[in-house]
């Protein structure tokens, strides 16, 4: 999917537009729009076998 460009770059801007907004959502709409950009690059965040950890800013 993300392979085709006009495709790629319609995502990265829905993207950036999410990102400017993201302080503002509440935590579920928040968590909600990061597993959907996660899964939209092909990288499903539920997998058991990958651990996400967070890190220190």
């Amino acid at each position: 999917m993300l392979s085709e460009p006009e495709v790629a770059k319609h995502c990265a801007a829905l993207l950036e537009h999410f990102a400017d907004y993201c302080e503002q959502m509440d935590e579920a709409t928040r968590g909600y729009v990061v597993r959907l950009a996660w899964e939209l690059i092909g990288d499903q965040m539920d997998r058991p076998s990958v651990r996400r950890t967070r890190r220190g800013h």
